[in-house]
């Protein structure tokens, strides 16, 4: 999750007054195959990439990422949404 906190805080659209807040993206159901793209630029100005080098490993487990306290609509358990590493595509260039 991020954190919007201190000089970050995220400007509530309702009376447009700065308020903490935490952002976080979860999945409800998952999918037979999991696609994962990150985009990586920054923005300031003139968009740039980020070339902080991203780790990963041959496996993941999703249950720590699903909505519902890692469970899905099918009642399955957490530790029961592992995917496998398939493939890696990096690009280069514009």
């Amino acid at each position: 999750p991020v954190k919007y906190l201190g000089s970050n805080k995220y400007r509530c659209p309702k009376n447009g007054k700065l308020v903490r807040a935490v952002k976080a993206i979860t999945v409800h159901e998952p999918p037979n195959v999991l696609t994962v793209h990150l985009k990586r630029f920054e923005f300031g100005g003139f968009g740039s990439k980020v070339s902080k080098r991203v780790e990963f490993d041959l496996h993941l487990d999703l249950s720590p990422f699903m909505s519902g306290g890692g469970t899905s609509g099918k009642g399955q358990p957490p530790g029961s949404h592992m995917y496998d590493l398939y493939g890696v595509l990096v690009h280069h260039g514009h």
